[in-house]
């Protein structure tokens, strides 16, 4: 009992360190305070180590002195192949904030093996843990450096049996493509972003399917034209229609119009909120235009795509050619809304099946409006 009742009392003083606060005469306060909370980190009971090891950048964002940074490092690299779980994932959540603290060269030596080691660790809650915190390092690691280290990780994760970690990365595909650029993106992500599509798990193909967006809004939609249509022309053939399904929603958020940033001070006053009750005018002000490489893109590559899937033998792909034409439809010129778009709704609306029917007329509605 007396040794349960140390045990709680240490992770507790760890999980509720105060503020490392400096000395009145000079730093030897913080530093003693800073070099108890290592020990800490080595702490024979996993439940102190645990409670230390949440607190490893918030202490070295503190203490700020080289001797508690190395013992603080010295440490991190001892728990990252800890024997429990729970003390990896603990230091997986917060190593990676030290990366604010550290400079590139201390980033590259001691921080970024730490993370290489946690990204492979045996249990998905750690390597979760450190997929979530990694924009922290990708803000002061170079390209170069990113290359080189973390990408073959980050590569080797998106076949990660775990699907939350799978569905983790999708996340971060944005950051990495400003931080490495069109042709290294291109070359080594942009298939597993189209493979994601596939994905045995429903909410990872729809956050797959909104991640191609993302990314476009970074490279441009020139881009999307080379480097995705192909591909998703390819899974509207797939033989299931989950992927077709898939294939359509990634093409109707691909070619949607983009929201509007809200203007300043537009709040939400009672005055306001009984005007608009919202005509379509208003409705289509708070998106941001197409562009005509966005446009070209939708009337040439994306809604023929989406089209030809009218007559697919499926309901639940059809319907969702309704709602994805109904997407497409803003940013399409006006040509092809009063010719082809308009044309291919009206056919579903005769559709055998009651849901096509009730979705195709919802969109012909918005398309008169």
């Amino acid at each position: 009992a007396a040794a349960a009742t140390a045990t709680a009392a240490a992770g507790g003083a760890a999980s509720h360190l105060p503020p490392l606060e400096p000395a009145p005469d000079a730093d030897t306060g913080c530093v003693e305070v800073g070099m108890a909370f290592a020990e800490l980190l080595g702490d024979s009971e996993a439940e102190v180590r645990a409670a230390a090891a949440a607190r490893v950048s918030q202490v070295a964002s503190q203490a700020r002195d080289a001797t508690v940074t190395d013992r603080v490092l010295e440490r991190c690299r001892e728990l990252a192949s800890d024997s429990f779980e729970h003390v990896r994932a603990a230091l997986a959540g917060s190593v990676l904030g030290m990366a604010g603290v550290l400079s590139d060269e201390r980033c590259e030596a001691d921080l970024l093996p730490i993370a290489l080691e946690l990204l492979r660790d045996t249990a998905s809650q750690v390597r979760l843990s450190v997929i979530e915190r990694l924009e922290e390092v990708n803000a002061v690691a170079g390209s170069k450096l990113l290359t080189e280290t973390l990408l073959p990780a980050i590569v080797d994760l998106a076949k990660d049996a775990q699907w939350r970690v799978r569905r983790a990365l999708l996340a971060f595909m944005p950051l990495l493509a400003r931080q490495l650029g069109e042709a290294t993106f291109s070359s080594r992500l942009t298939d597993i972003c189209i493979e994601w599509l596939s994905d045995d798990v429903a909410s990872v193909r729809d956050d797959a399917a909104s991640n191609l967006r993302a990314v476009t809004d970074v490279f441009g939609f020139e881009w999307a034209g080379r480097s995705l249509v192909p591909r998703l022309k390819s899974l509207a053939a797939d033989p299931s229609y989950l992927i077709r399904v898939t294939a359509v929603r990634a093409a109707a958020r691909l070619g949607a119009l983009a929201p509007a940033a809200p203007a300043a001070g537009a709040g939400a006053s009672a005055a306001s909120k009984a005007k608009g009750a919202a005509s379509a005018a208003s409705a289509r002000a708070a998106f941001v235009p197409a562009s005509a490489a966005h446009a070209a893109l939708v009337d040439k590559e994306l809604l023929p795509l989406v089209i030809a899937l009218t007559k697919d033998a499926v309901p639940n792909v059809r319907f969702n050619v309704a709602k994805a034409v109904a997407l497409l439809a803003p940013a399409a010129t006006p040509e092809k809304r009063s010719g082809r778009i308009r044309d291919a709704l009206a056919k579903m609306r005769d559709d055998k099946d009651a849901d096509v029917r009730h979705f195709s007329g919802v969109a012909l509605s918005e398309l008169k409006d």
